[in-house]
């Protein structure tokens, strides 16, 4: 029986957790065929050594795609062995998606009134396990648009600026929530 809050969030956190370990053990299993691991490393390591990230090997359809940013984020991991990269930015990217959803949802339940942490966690993942699976940075992105959300919620604007322009910084689609919080909260 999970009526308890403290067992719901025991379960939840061990969902994210077990998240994190799977999607780490896929990607060293795997070829990177299905994430975007490779480009972004590869234009990690085109920043560091004063190339063109966007123009350096292709190690997917499309390439590396976003700003400038996002290469010079990525920069880090870009010394790493790929496999230890590639599971410290699922490691990264998951634990902030589960770090923003995590304080949205205890928003959600302060006004819910009761326990609901275990049952928005599964809403919450069942959508983004693609995104998961293939490394991508809109998990970041979003986890980052939470925190500050929240922050903007309670007033830490310090906190809701640096959350959100690091938000734009991975993935420039966060400006969209980015205008709408300054436009509800100009202070």
């Amino acid at each position: 029986k999970l009526d308890t809050h403290r067992e719901q969030d025991r379960i939840a956190l061990l969902i994210w957790i077990g998240l994190i370990i799977g999607f780490c053990v896929y990607g060293v299993l795997t070829d990177w065929g299905r994430s975007v691991t490779g480009s972004y490393l590869v234009a990690g390591q085109a920043w560091l050594s004063g190339d063109d990230p966007y123009t350096t090997g292709s190690t997917d359809l499309f390439g590396f795609l976003y700003l400038p940013h996002a290469a010079i984020i990525w920069t880090p991991l870009s010394l790493l062995p790929g496999d230890v990269a590639d599971c410290l930015w699922r490691v990264f990217t998951i634990g902030v998606f589960a770090a923003g959803c995590w304080r949205v949802f205890k928003v959600a339940e302060r006004l819910a009134g009761g326990p609901m942490i275990l049952l928005m966690t599964i809403l919450a993942v069942l959508p983004s396990l693609s995104a998961m699976r293939n490394g991508q940075s809109t998990l970041p992105m979003t986890g980052l648009l939470f925190l500050g959300s929240v922050a903007a919620l309670r007033g830490r604007w310090w906190f809701a600026a640096i959350w959100m322009a690091i938000a734009v910084a991975i993935k420039p689609p966060a400006i969209a929530l980015v205008l709408v919080v300054w436009a509800i909260f100009p202070a």
